[in-house]
Order: structure tokens, then sequence, then C-alpha cells
């Protein structure tokens, strides 16, 4: 759930939530202020009735002194007033605790009424003494009411002294519940912005530190977890990818720096064995000449042979070869060794045609080949056996060069696999430089680093194994990938 849509969800949440506590708060308060109001409303009807009766007996007994025409109009007003409230008095009655009272006290003032009446029309008429006495009848009249009026206030208030009870304890808790309210509102909002905060914040400051970590040089910083798909999940993934493509260059980078290394070792050890190309293969081809001249046709061929050997290792080391021109290579050089060893080591040849054309960088053959020579069956009288094998394996194509001579130990056998270490002491001197090129360059130029495998032990002979990936795209790699390396660095 992204955060936009949390906010959406829960904040309108809360506000529905508070608003229906108030909702029940405000109903509950407006029942009390009913109750309320319907014990005043009668408490006044009461006290307007007496004092209505009051009034009429008084505008009665000023117009009895002053027999004026305002002084009737006064009385017949306040007579009137009082057959209303007598009116309102008996609508209160129905399904009232006290409606007999309430009935009582409504047919007094109809009395009263009566009374007050019978004496304004009797003084009206000139009866000055039935007057008198319908007035004297409504004061003692006047007397009940305001008895009655006290007797049902009071009753009134009996009555209503639970629902008062209960009034002050529903407002007690409607305060507790408004404690409540407040706080618990308080805390889911503090709770709500808590947990939208730490949602937000805590993978930012994860992500924070992380890009100080990167900053530093850890390129494995700790990372937040994907937990809802929100945008910050986003903003991890993509900041996982890229260190995943800043891992990738340094790689990169480092097999280009490790390959440039290589190859400058190479170009070092062939300037320390060239000191002047051209002089020294005019140098060969003039003893070419001679030993032929003078009926030397071997030294002559062998003159030759040495010559193409050193001009193939002098050849550019950033172009692609192929597995053709490294063997024909490897059969010149082992023209050479065969003069030295003179029978003493048979080489075997396993070759398949599809194989030759596979693209591979250059070198790649006669190091291995030299190196079954120089430290595998150089010590041995006779029965050394070397063989080649060039053949395809499904998409790649599989080189094997194996020898019967001393063979190696596994720790000398693991330090040649090691890239980047030194040279590898054996017992005839120092080995592994040149083999230990060989295994890298096929890695860089390829890309994988599980291409080549060692099989050997003391006295038991040495076969290295060396898998060449599919020549499309290893023929890629080697010209425009990692695995190009100007001539200009070349030293």
């Amino acid at each position: 759930m992204t955060v936009r849509r949390r906010l959406l969800v829960l904040v309108p949440l809360l506000v529905a939530m508070m608003s229906a506590v108030l909702f029940l708060v405000f109903q509950s308060g407006r029942l009390v202020q009913d109750g309320y109001g319907l014990m005043m409303n009668r408490l006044l009807l009461y006290q307007e009735t007496v004092q209505a009766a009051e009034a009429g007996i008084t505008a009665l007994n000023e117009y009895l002194i002053h027999p004026a025409p305002e002084e009737e109009t006064r009385a017949g007003i306040a007579l009137a007033e009082l057959e209303r409230l007598r009116d309102s008095l008996e609508g209160q009655a129905g399904g009232h605790e006290y409606a007999a009272s309430l009935k009582g006290h409504a047919g007094m003032l109809a009395t009263l009424g009566e009374q007050a009446g019978g004496s304004l029309r009797a003084a009206q008429s000139g009866q000055v003494s039935a007057a008198l006495d319908r007035y004297r009848e409504a004061e003692t009249t006047l007397g009940y009411i305001r008895e009655g009026g006290q007797r049902l206030a009071g009753q009134e208030l009996a009555a209503y002294r639970p629902l008062y009870a209960g009034i002050q304890a529903e407002n007690e808790r409607l305060n507790r519940l408004g404690i409540a309210v407040f706080a618990i509102g308080t805390l889911l909002s503090v709770a709500m912005a808590i947990w939208v905060s730490r949602s937000v914040t805590e993978p930012v400051n994860q992500l924070v530190r992380a890009a100080e970590a990167v900053s530093s040089g850890n390129l494995e910083p700790r990372l937040p977890e994907a937990r809802s798909g929100s945008e910050l999940d986003t903003l991890t993934a993509s900041f996982r990818q890229m260190l995943e493509g800043l891992r990738a260059s340094i790689a990169k980078d480092r097999r280009l720096s490790e390959q440039e290394r290589l190859v400058k070792t190479l170009e070092l050890q062939a300037l320390q064995s060239q000191i002047n190309p051209h002089f020294l293969f005019n140098t060969l081809n003039s003893l070419s000449k001679m030993a032929l001249l003078e009926g030397a046709d071997k030294t002559s061929g062998f003159t030759v042979q040495l010559s193409q050997l050193l001009r193939y290792n002098l050849r550019s080391l950033d172009a692609a070869t192929t597995l053709r021109e490294e063997l024909a290579h490897v059969r010149t050089y082992l023209g050479i060794q065969e003069a030295r060893f003179r029978g003493r080591v048979q080489v075997e040849f396993q070759v398949e045609e599809e194989a030759l054309s596979t693209p591979v960088p250059p070198l790649l053959l006669q190091p291995l080949v030299e190196n079954a020579f120089v430290h595998g069956v150089e010590r041995l009288e006779s029965g050394g056996q070397i063989r080649i094998v060039l053949r395809r394996d499904g998409n790649d194509t599989v080189i094997e060069i194996a020898d019967n001579g001393q063979g190696m130990d596994t720790e000398r056998r693991a330090a040649l696999l090691e890239p980047g270490g030194g040279p590898v002491a054996s017992g005839s001197g120092s080995t592994g430089m040149g083999v230990r090129n060989v295994f890298r360059r096929l890695e860089l130029a390829c890309g994988r680093e599980d291409l080549v495998e060692i099989d050997s032990a003391p006295g038991q002979g040495t076969r290295i194994r060396m898998r060449v990936p599919d020549p499309v795209e290893n023929l890629r790699i080697m010209e425009g990938g990692d695995a190009h390396v100007p001539s200009s660095h070349r030293g």
C-alpha cells in the first residue's frame, strides 16, 4: 500500500470514529436537556397559573373599586389568560403520574374563572352586593390555587428527584466519556502519526545510511526490506539496481585492469627477449641462407623454424587468433624441440577440424606445451609423451594438454589456478607466470572463471583442460569487450 493510500484510508477512518463518538455524546446531552426542559416547563406552567389567577383577582378588584372601561378591559384579558392556562394544564394531564392533581388544579382554575366572571358581570349590571359576594368566593378559590400550585411543584420535584439524580449521574458519565474520548483520540492520533512516520522515515533513514556506506566504499550495505509495494519500495529497488550496476562496473574495471597488467607483463617478457626484433630476424635469415649455401639443410630449416617461432611470439596481443594458427605455431615449436630431445618425447595430436576455427586469445597453446616439456617430461630419459587434444563439446571447444611427466602436488596446482599470484616453485626452478597468464587471459576474454581444470599428482603426469565458450560470443568479447587492450598500452 502506498503512503498516499495509507493516509487517505487512516485519516478519514480516524475522523469518522471521532465523529461517531462525538455524535453519541451529543445525543446523550440532548436527552439530558430534554429531561430538564420537560421538568422546568411544568414547574413554570404551575407558577404561571398561580400568577395568572392572582393577576385576574387583582384586575377584578381594581374594576370593582374603579369601574372604568380600561379596568374592565384589563379584567377581561386576565380572565382570558386564565382560561388559556387552564386548557394547557388539562393538556399536560394526559398520561402524567399526577394526572388527578393536575385535573383538580385545572378545575380550581375553572371555578376561579366562573366566580371572577360572575362578579364582573354582576358589577356590570349594577348588582354590587352580588359582585362582592362572588369576589370573596374567588379570593377563597385563589388561596386553594396557591396551595395546589405549591403542592404540584412539590410533587413534580419529588417525582423528578430520581430523574435528577440520573441526570447528574449522566452528566458525570458524559464528563468521563469526554475525557476518555479526548485521551483516546489523542493516543490514536499520536499512534497513527508514529506509525505513518516510521513507515516513511525509517526506510528513508536506512537508505541514507546505505548511501553513506556506499560513499565510504562499502558496496554491500543493508537495505530496507520490501513491505507493501509503496513508493519507498520502488526507491529501494532502484537503489539496489544502482548498486548492482556499480558492482558490475567495478568488476568490469578490475577485469580490464587485470588484463592490461597481464598484457604488459607479457610485453615486458617479450621486450626482454626481443632486444631488437629486426636485427634478430635479419640475423636468423642470414644464418639460414649461410647454412643452406654450406649444405646444412637441417640447420637452415631449424633456423627458419626459430625465426617463425620468434615472429609469432612478438605478434600483437590485442587481436584474436584461431586455434588453427595456434596449432601451427605449436608445430613450429615442436619442430625446434625435436632437434633438442631427438626421439625422447612422443607428441600425439587429437584434433577435430571443427574446433580449429574457434577464436582464442593469442599465445594460448604454446606456453602450455612448453610447460609440459620443461616441467613435465624434460627429466625423462625416454618414453616422454605429450598429448594435444582439440575437440568440440556441444557449443564449446575443449583444449587438453597432457603429459606423463613428474606431475605436481595439490598446493602447486591450486597456486596455478589462483589469479594474480606470483611464480610457483618447482623442482626445476620457477614456473607458473606464463601458465597462469594463459589461464587468466582466457577467463578475462570469456568473462568467466570456471574454464580451466588441472588433473595432476606427483609422479603421475599432468592434464590441463580448458573450455572455450561459444566461438561467436568469444570473438565478440575479444574484439569489442573487456579483453580488448589497445596496442598503445603494450609498453
